[in-house]
Parts: structure tokens; sequence; C-alpha cells
């Protein structure tokens, strides 16, 4: 094959490269300022980003730059790589094999498998300047999304307040649980979520044995509307189609959220039932209500670690008298 050829090869290859980097290094930036850096220590959060959102980036480029000095060593582990991520695709987990998973995934791994042909028959002419690409371009994305992000999560409104709270939404008032068994710090399901509720004590810090049917999860109405940023309420409402919309976008702020919780999602007290799921059977979905106004709907018996919740009630006549003007 003439020179030629071989370097229009090259650059296919290491294009390639990039849109697969890029993309991950996309994903990876923008779900560490979401869902990750929530603790009180920066060099935890450090040590998330790289293990948990950035390692898929880190492993391309290191890939690559051992590819760009030994092609044939390097072409062989794009092949196991790409063999080792389409069997988590779509063997891994507990979702098994679909026709439809296929197609959507399928353009995602296709890519490292050509790749790894092309290193392996194909050495890299211009080596110096396809590694400053693979290493730069990568490096460009993740600053230029992570530096305003990390601007944005540092200056979250939080006054460590966590006990019981009176927050006025746009046309909502309710007491929201203070930190214990009504607000806690990890993810449960939603049948869970609710049972505690209804098991509070009225100060909302303990778990009595008889239902007391007290406290109760929010709407998403409710969530919406008493969303906050920057100690404001944000002026969410859900329209006509069920949508929120929003004056100001919320953030994770204080009264309603612990900005260095893992927290970021509140299950609300409405479900559709009998939903079919993929394997035909039917489940129950619940909304919940991200700490940036989305509303969605997931599984009820869905456990993860961010989905949790925060009981409320209606004020009582005690509270009216004393209620503070913080939080609003």
């Amino acid at each position: 094959m003439s020179e030629k050829k071989i370097k229009i090869i090259n650059w296919i290859t290491i294009i390639f490269i990039l849109i697969i980097s890029g993309f991950w290094s996309f994903w990876g930036i923008i779900e560490n300022f979401h869902e990750g850096w929530y603790f009180n220590s920066i060099l935890k959060n450090m040590a998330l980003m790289f293990i948990q959102y950035l390692s898929i980036p880190i492993i391309i480029i290191l890939l690559s730059l051992i590819s760009i000095k030994w092609h044939k060593v390097g072409g062989l582990l794009w092949i196991f790589a790409w063999m080792g991520f389409s069997y988590l695709i779509f063997f891994g987990g507990n979702i098994p094999f679909s026709f439809k998973r296929l197609l959507i995934w399928l353009p995602i791994t296709i890519p490292l498998l050509l790749v790894g042909f092309s290193f392996y028959f194909f050495e890299i002419r211009d080596k110096k300047r396809a590694a400053m690409l693979i290493i730069i371009f990568p490096l460009l994305i993740i600053f230029s999304l992570g530096i305003p992000n990390y601007i944005r999560v540092s200056n979250r409104y939080n006054d460590y307040d966590f006990g019981l709270r009176i927050v006025k939404g746009n046309g909502v008032t309710l007491v929201w649980a203070p930190r214990g068994p009504g607000f806690p710090k990890r993810g449960v399901n939603w049948y869970i979520a609710r049972k505690v509720c209804s098991f509070l004590d009225e100060s909302g810090r303990k778990l009595l044995s008889k239902r007391q049917d007290i406290w109760r999860l929010p709407t998403r109405e409710e969530i919406v509307r008493s969303l906050t940023k920057s100690g404001k309420n944000c002026g969410g409402l859900l329209n006509e189609k069920g949508k929120p919309v929003y004056k100001i976008i919320p953030d994770k702020e204080t009264p309603l959220w612990d900005p260095h919780s893992m927290i970021i999602y509140y299950w609300t007290s409405e479900r559709k039932k009998g939903i079919q799921n993929h394997k035909g059977e039917e489940r129950d979905f619940a909304y919940l209500v991200s700490y940036n106004g989305k509303v969605l709907l997931r599984y009820a018996s869905n456990s993860a670690d961010y989905h949790g919740f925060r009981c409320v009630k209606t004020l009582n006549i005690e509270e009216k008298r004393f209620e503070p003007d913080k939080g609003n």
C-alpha cells in the first residue's frame, strides 16, 4: 500500500479516537459535577472524578499512546478492549440481550474494533502530532466544561441547617423533615421511602412502631414549586403537559438539599402502576425530581444510592406561630 494511503488510514484512525475520547470526556466531566463532587474534601472529589468518571478517557489516551509507540501490541489491546466492553454492554448486568440494544450500542463498539485493526496493520507515521492531538483534545473538553461546573458547585448556597425546615414555595408552604430517618444520606427505593414517612413521629426525628401518617412524600408539583437557587425560589411550575418550567434553574442547595450528600433525586408520592418492563412484566414506576428540576420516571423498586427522599407535612397551628423567615 502506498505511503499516502497509509497516512490517510492513520488520520482516520486518529479521528475515530478523538471522537471516542471526546464523547467519554464530555460525558464523564458532566456526570462528575451532576451526581459526583459531593465530598467535603477536594482530594476525595478529585479521586472520585478520575476513578469513576474520567477513567474511560484516561484508558483511551493510554491505549492510544501505547499503540503509537508499539502498534501491534496496541492494536491487540484495542481488540481486547472491544471484546471486554462489548461483553459488558450486551451481556453484563441484569438486562438481557436484545436486538434493540444491539442496534443502539453497535455503532459505539464497532469503532473500537476498527481502531484495533488499524493500529495493528498500519503503524502511525506522524507519531508526535498524533500523540499531541490525542492528549490535548480530551483535556480541552474536560477543562472547558469542568472549570465552569467547578465554580458552580463550589458556590452552591449552603447554610448547613439540616434540621426541620419550613419552606415557602410559589403557592406551596411545607414542613420538610430534619436530618434522620425522614431525610437520609443514602438512597432507598420508593416503597421504603413511603413507609418511613408514614411511621415518623411528630418531630420527624424518630420512627415509631405504629403508623402515624403525619408525614408523607411530596408530590412532583410540590417539589418543583419549592426548589431554590441562591436562597430564592426558582418559580417552578408544571405546565399543561406535566413538564417542569422555571424562571431560574435550581441547584443542589439548602434548604431542600444537602450539597454534600450523594442524593440528587427525591422520590415523590406519585407512581404509575402496571407498566411493562423489558421482560413484559408489570412493574410499578414512581416519579422523582432532581435537584436541577427535572422530573423522571423510574422503577419504584430502584434502590440507587442517589435516589433519596425527604418527608414533608403541612404546617400545624403551633408551627405557623413560630414560622421562621430563613429558608424561604
